[in-house]
C-alpha cells in the first residue's frame, strides 16, 4: 500500500533559504530519514515557501488567480513523501522518524493511485506541485459512479497535457487519514485530515511549466468543480 505523507510545520525564512546553515541542517535531518527509510520511499519533494505559491479558486464560473495560499493556518505544507508500507501501522512506524513529526505534524493518507515519470520534463522548466483542495461529497469515493466520472475527466486532462504532467495521484477520503505528531518520543495520533473543513486535499499533480503564465494555464485545465481551490507550489531543486 502506498501512503502520502504531507509534512506540516511553521515556515521559517532562514530554513527556506538554500544558502543558509539552517537549510543545510534541515536537509541533513531529512537525509538521515531517507537513509533510514530506504526503499520504502517511493517519491518525495520539498516545497518552496508559501510566499511563492499561486492559488486558483472558483468565483462564479471563473477561476480567480491569487498570489500566496488562501488558508490562514499557522502550519503549512513544506513537503511530502510517498511511502510504501504493508498497512497503516507500517506507514506510521516509518513516518514517526520524519523531522516534521517532531516539529509539526505529518498527515498520512492512503493513495488510490500514484505515478511519477520525469523523463520527458522540458529543459529549463520549473516544477510545481498542484494540490487539489475542496469539499468531499459523500458520493466521491473509489468505485462510485461519481468517482469513475471524475477519473474519466482527469484522464482526458492528462492526455491533453501529457508533456507537462510529471506525476500525480488521487487520495482516499480524509476519514481514512491519520495525523501523526511525535511529542516526548511518543506518537500522538488523530484520525482524519489536518486540513480545515472545506480544504481537504483530494489529489495532486506534479507539473512542469516554462513560466507563471503557463503554469496558471495548466492549472485552469485541471478538472475540479466549485468551490475547489488549486494551490500551486514551486518544488525545491536540490541540485540547483
Amino acid at each position: 500500500m502506498r501512503y502520502l505523507a504531507l509534512l506540516y510545520g511553521q515556515e521559517s525564512e532562514e530554513e527556506a533559504d538554500p544558502t543558509s546553515q539552517a537549510f543545510a541542517d534541515e536537509m541533513s535531518r531529512y537525509q538521515r530519514f531517507e537513509e533510514f527509510a530506504g526503499e520504502a520511499i517511493v517519491g518525495g519533494e520539498a516545497l518552496e515557501p508559501t510566499s511563492r505559491a499561486i492559488s486558483l479558486r472558483f468565483v462564479g464560473d471563473d477561476r480567480v488567480v491569487t498570489d500566496g495560499v488562501l488558508s490562514e493556518a499557522t502550519e503549512v505544507i513544506g513537503g511530502l513523501f510517498v511511502l510504501e508500507a504493508e498497512d497503516l501501522d507500517g506507514a506510521i512506524e516509518i513516518a514517526r522518524h520524519l523531522p516534521a513529526a517532531e516539529d509539526g505534524a505529518v498527515e498520512l493518507r492512503p493513495l488510490v493511485d500514484w505515478y511519477q515519470n520525469e523523463a520527458h520534463r522540458p529543459d529549463g522548466s520549473t516544477r510545481y506541485l498542484a494540490l487539489l483542495r475542496g469539499t468531499e461529497p459523500e458520493t466521491m469515493r473509489p468505485g462510485t459512479a461519481a468517482w469513475e466520472a471524475a477519473v474519466e475527466e482527469h484522464a482526458r486532462f492528462e492526455k491533453e497535457e501529457a508533456d507537462a504532467i510529471l506525476g500525480g495521484g488521487a487520495l482516499h477520503p480524509s476519514d481514512t487519514g491519520t495525523v501523526l505528531r511525535m511529542r516526548g518520543g511518543q506518537p500522538l495520533l488523530t484520525e482524519g485530515s489536518f486540513a480545515e473543513v472545506g480544504e481537504v486535499i483530494g489529489g495532486l499533480y506534479l507539473l512542469a511549466a516554462g513560466d507563471q503564465q503557463e503554469i496558471v494555464r495548466l492549472a485552469k485545465g485541471i478538472p475540479m468543480g466549485p468551490p475547489g481551490i488549486i494551490e500551486l507550489r514551486p518544488i525545491v531543486e536540490m541540485d540547483g
